[in-house]
This record gives structure tokens, sequence and C-alpha cells, in this order.
């Protein structure tokens, strides 16, 4: 590690002499006979100073509804009507929609007619039991009567599931039939979302199934809900560690959702581990992010002159709200660039301005200025 950074800093440094050479070099020549030299550059800067942060694991995942179906037709038939709209809030139970079921009704009103008869003949072999009627008989008359009552439920059934009602409380999604359709068994009618229950399914790395547990909490960041955070709680883990990607996947249960929060949103989770860690963090705008790897600019007072600009690698661990942790190459006390490096190289002589007026001394863009 440390022959390649010593390589990667021969190298920025050696860009930086070249960088030096190209913008100074016209005015060489008043260097020499005026004594000339460039000045020094405005910059922000930020004394580095050891931060207390509480030691987390983040994972990525995407929210889910606590349930959430395709409502399908478990039969065969022709639609023929509809009770619902898409988008309608409904309870369970609510109808939503009817298939024709004439030959089911009408068979259900000749087997009651067949029940009626089967009734009245046991009663007539029940009352002889014992004087002209043996007790196969009655038998036979029990077991006509039986049947014919399982023939009614199996028909009672079948009109059943031609009503196809909510299955829950929840919204419904867009429809996907229409009247007069005919609806094959399992074709989807609509979908609907249990909106009052939440759950994140996010995946860690293998190495922290020792460090989580159920009932952990859990901060849940979701991109599209910019100013909102949620908190959750461990509800499963995946006893299975996925084989290819050696991660755990890991559920939580949100306990403070609301209508804003929609399945499928992409979530950023943050399992804490209850420790504290002391850190080295510095804003994301320092970083420079380049095929050597990431580097900044610190401020290096010297003997005599202007304190000068000098080019770190830096290795960088986890990011938390616009700054990055600086896990190797920063010590605490010394003041990194934070803005107008834009027009910085390794050795140019810099002087610290008040950060509010950085960007605009600097010449940085209105895009830069923004992000101060």
């Amino acid at each position: 590690m440390m022959k390649r950074n010593f390589a990667v800093l021969a190298i920025l440094a050696l860009s930086s002499g070249v960088a030096y050479i190209l913008y100074f070099g016209s005015n060489s020549g008043a260097t020499t006979q005026g004594g000339w030299t460039p000045p020094p550059m405005p910059v922000a800067a930020l004394k580095i100073e050891p931060l207390v942060l509480p030691q987390t694991l983040s994972g990525i995942g995407i929210i889910e509804a606590n349930r959430q179906v395709d409502i399908a037709s478990e039969v065969a038939g022709r639609i023929e009507s509809i009770h619902f709209q898409s988008g309608q809030k409904v309870m369970k139970g609510d109808p939503l929609v009817q298939l024709n079921d004439e030959s089911d009704q009408a068979e259900l009103r000749r087997l009651k007619a067949k029940l009626n008869l089967a009734s009245k003949q046991y009663k007539r072999v029940t009352k002889l039991k014992g004087l002209a009627v043996s007790d196969s008989r009655i038998d036979e008359a029990r077991s006509t009567l039986d049947e014919v009552r399982a023939q009614i439920a199996n028909v009672q059934t079948s009109l059943d599931k031609k009503e196809i009602t909510a299955p829950f409380d929840g919204v419904l999604g867009i429809r996907k039939v229409n009247l007069g359709q005919y609806l094959n068994a399992g074709d989807t009618i609509v979908n609907t979302t249990d909106l009052s229950r939440f759950n994140v399914t996010f995946k860690l790395p293998e190495k922290a199934l020792s460090h989580i547990a159920i009932g952990q909490m859990v901060q849940v960041k979701v991109d599209a809900l910019e100013n909102e955070k949620f908190m959750a709680r461990i509800s499963t883990i995946e006893p299975q560690i996925e084989p290819g990607l050696h991660t755990v996947i890991v559920q939580a249960e949100v306990l403070n959702s609301t209508q804003s929060l929609r399945p499928g949103l992409f979530a950023q989770a943050q399992v804490n581990l209850g420790q504290d860690q002391e850190v080295i963090m510095v804003p994301e705008t320092a970083l420079e992010r380049s095929t050597f790897g990431n580097t900044l600019y610190i401020v290096k007072k010297q003997a005599e002159g202007p304190a000068i600009a000098e080019q770190k690698v830096v290795e960088i661990g986890r990011r938390q709200d616009g700054k990055v942790v600086i896990t190797n190459g920063l010590e605490v006390g010394q003041s990194v660039i934070t803005s107008g490096q834009n027009r910085l190289f390794f050795g140019a002589p810099v002087v610290i301005k008040d950060p509010k007026n950085t960007v605009k001394l600097a010449g940085d863009t209105p895009s830069a200025n923004n992000q101060q």
C-alpha cells in the first residue's frame, strides 16, 4: 500500500509540475527578470477534528407492503358486473367482480328439489323402522340425503367463487378487465395493497451476521422522500446466505410508516450496532476522484512565504449527510481544502478565505456555489 500511494503521489506531483509550467510558463520571463510570483489562490479550508459516530451497517433494499396481492378468479366465466373503480379503497369482503352463474343457479334449484324429496323419503323409512323397512333401506335413504347435501355444498362453493371479493382492507390498483370479458381461471383482475404497514427488505454482507439480531433498530432513508426518515425493527433474518453474493437478506418492519411510502421504493437501511467510533470526516466536495484513486488537498504552512496546497491520496469509508469518512491518509489537525481546489496543483500557493466567499473569490462555477 505504501508503494502504491508513493507511486500515485509521484504521478500527481509530475502532473502538477506540468500544469504549473503550462499555466505560468508565459510569465517565466517576468519571474526571472522582475521577481514575479503567482499570487496565492483563495480557498476554503476545514480543520480536521475527530467526530464520534455510532457504528452502523448499511444496506440497499426496497420497501414492501405487508400485504399485496394480484386478485384473480379461481374459476372461468364471463364477467357479468364490475363493482369497483381503479384506485378505490376497499374493505375486506367488498364485492369486486361477478361472473355469470346462471347454470350454477339452475343446478342449485334442481338439487334443492332433490334434497326435499330425499329428506321426505328418509323421514318415511325411519318411521317404519322395525316394521316393514330393513336397516339397509334406511342406510340407503340416509346416504342419498347426504349425497344431495354434498352436491348442494359443491354448487354453492362454485357460486361463491364466481363472486370475487376483496381479501383484505387496502387500495386497488389499475383495473385489468372489462365488462363482458371471458375470464380464465388465474387471470388477474386487479391488484390490491395494504398501505397501513410496510417492511423494508435489504441485504448486508455475510460478515454482518454476527452483529445483527431480531429486534434491532434500523434507520431507513428513501431517496424519493428526501426529507423523511423512518425507523424500523428487524423482524426476520434469512437463515441461508446467498452463495453467489455472500450476503444475508434482512427484513425489518417500518414502525412510523405513512401514506407517502409505496411498495417498490428504493431504500437505504442503516443498522445501529449500539457502539460509537471516533472517525475523521470531510465534505464530499473536498474529494477528487480519478483513475489513481481518491485524493484531496490540504493546506501546508511554510516557514516563509504563503501556505501551499499539498495533494493527498486517501482511503474512504461510509458516507453520511454529504460527508465521507477518511480511513487512511489524513491526520487530526490538518486543514482540508473544501472549495476553490478546481485551479489547484501540487505546491500552489494558497490563502484561506471566509468559506462563504471562497467560491466567488476562487472563480468556481455557480453550481459549486449552490453546494456551499
